[in-house]
């Protein structure tokens, strides 16, 4: 039996903390963070999730924190915008035939 639980991600929403309640709508200038850990950011990564990935290509100068491991972790990222946008399956890749 294990002592801990690997942390899986903290959710914060400054909308839930203004209104009370935790169905609240965000509105303008509300904060909505949430922070995951490292296998369910590489689970989501590996599985193309968008709003993970856009750490990896977001540009050096807009970045508000890089650790060291940050920076390794996006120079493993694609060097072409084809190869992350690549086609998940083969299916996708046939051509149509002409009618």
């Amino acid at each position: 039996m294990a002592l801990w639980a690997p942390f899986e991600q903290f959710i914060y929403r400054s909308a839930a903390e203004r209104e009370g309640r935790a169905d609240a709508r965000s509105t303008g200038g509300d904060l909505d963070l949430t922070i995951c850990g490292l296998r369910k950011w590489t689970r989501l990564a590996l599985k193309g999730n968008p709003t993970v990935l856009l750490l990896l290509f977001t540009p050096d100068d807009q970045l508000m924190v890089c650790d060291d491991l940050g920076k390794e972790l996006r120079a493993l990222r694609p060097r072409s915008s084809r190869v992350a946008s690549r086609p998940r399956s083969s299916a996708t890749c046939r051509r149509r035939s002409s009618v």
